[in-house]
């Protein structure tokens, strides 16, 4: 519950906690110099080498789920389904980054894309609180 009241009041601007992390301002310096998409693709490789504590065990769930009672076919597509889920909206970012600042189309949706992102944080918020009190409520 508190990480809900946290991104609502976050979403509304009145309260913002900033945690000194080193490693995140070095690597978002090393991010900010990927200019390139290629550069940009060298810097995800390592960063997500760096984060596999964090994405290893749902890729190993689901590589083990696909590991039993499938065909190979259907393996390889849920597979590729998996990845393109998770990956193609990560290289569709990459690339609108790259090259918003020379196409004026592409940085508007950026633009407005930023200013939805904020109220997302709100509706997160909302819906934790929700379920939290929700839960609290059944175990009485």
């Amino acid at each position: 519950m508190s990480v809900g009241i946290y991104k609502i009041l976050r979403a509304l601007g009145t309260l913002e906690v900033r945690l000194s992390n080193p490693f995140k301002e070095k690597s978002n310096k090393i991010l900010e110099k990927a200019t390139s998409p290629l550069s940009a693709f060298a810097v995800g490789a390592v960063m997500s080498v760096l984060s596999l504590i964090c994405t290893l065990p749902p890729y190993l769930l689901i590589t083990s789920i696909l590991s039993q009672s499938f065909s190979f076919g259907v393996k390889i597509s849920l597979l590729a389904f998996y990845n393109l889920i998770f990956i193609a909206p990560l290289l569709l970012i990459t690339v609108s980054f790259h090259y918003g600042k020379k196409i004026p189309k592409i940085e508007n949706a950026l633009n407005s894309f930023s200013k939805i992102s904020g109220r997302g944080d709100l509706a997160m918020g909302v819906a934790l609180v929700l379920v939290s009190l929700l839960y609290l409520l059944s175990f009485r």
